[in-house]
């Protein structure tokens, strides 16, 4: 019995190893073509420097939505009132992204549409759907990036962590090395339990592949706890049509993966 036990962790040991091969590898292609981007970036900026201002005169749901197109992942609201506070030099309310809230969903109703809007993510308890108000997500985004799992928090911080590494070095983000949201970064990587592995300054390559590698053994975890009971779950819901609400089953904002339906 206990032969074929250790065969089984040998086994899984190897796997593991090649994949984190595989990801090294990848890491190293992708910090290639971020160097040459950073470069023609920069050469593109020498020649004809940028004056814009930032848009702090734009609607609040439009700078929201322009930072999650940024990250390409869902922001809780206390991630989006640092980087707006640093960004802008204003405070943002957290009363104001309540206001927010109540406001998008009188826009949906309103137009009956749930396309290229702000939503919050989608999260199971006890066999209902229900809405993680203080997380924001697009709402054109596909569901695998807008449902809440017991995982998702900690994907949360280590993909604004993965942002943070790769982006805050380029001019549009200049605002990242605040000590505003360098501090914020310290939070993150001290709730991460990854003090001891990522240093100052953040955004080293060495904090960068431990990121990634976090972010790969984490999604395998959800894969293989908890994605496929959500989305037969939903895939369910969905044909029932339970507690029918437009918000979370209008055909452009669920779009459950073919495989559970």
């Amino acid at each position: 019995m206990v032969e074929p036990l250790r065969q089984s962790l040998l086994t899984e040991k190897a796997k593991l190893e090649r994949r984190l091969k595989e990801i090294e590898q990848e890491l190293a292609e992708a910090n290639r073509r971020r160097s040459n981007k950073l470069n023609q970036t920069q050469q593109l900026e020498e020649a004809e420097p940028s004056s814009l201002p930032d848009s702090i005169d734009k609607p609040l749901r439009q700078i929201i939505i322009g930072m999650l197109s940024d990250t390409g992942h869902m922001l809780t609201n206390t991630t989006i009132r640092y980087l707006y506070e640093a960004r802008f030099h204003k405070t943002l309310q957290a009363s104001r992204l309540g206001t927010l809230s109540y406001d998008e969903l009188n826009r949906k109703n309103k137009w009956n549409t749930t396309v290229y809007g702000l939503t919050h993510p989608i999260q199971l308890l006890d066999g209902e759907l229900i809405r993680v108000k203080n997380v924001w997500a697009r709402s054109d985004w596909p569901i695998n990036y807008r449902v809440y799992l017991p995982t998702t928090t900690k994907l949360l911080n280590l993909h604004f962590l993965d942002w943070y590494i790769t982006t805050s070095e380029s001019k549009p983000y200049r605002y990242l090395q605040s000590p505003l949201i360098t501090q914020y970064i310290d939070d993150i990587v001290h709730n991460l339990g990854l003090e001891a592995r990522i240093k100052p300054p953040f955004n080293s390559i060495q904090a960068k592949k431990i990121t990634v590698q976090e972010i790969e053994l984490t999604k395998e975890l959800q894969e293989a706890k908890y994605s496929q009971l959500t989305f037969r779950t939903l895939a369910a819901h969905q044909k029932l049509r339970k507690d029918y609400d437009p918000l979370l089953d209008a055909k452009t904002d669920l779009n459950i993966p073919e495989e559970y339906n």
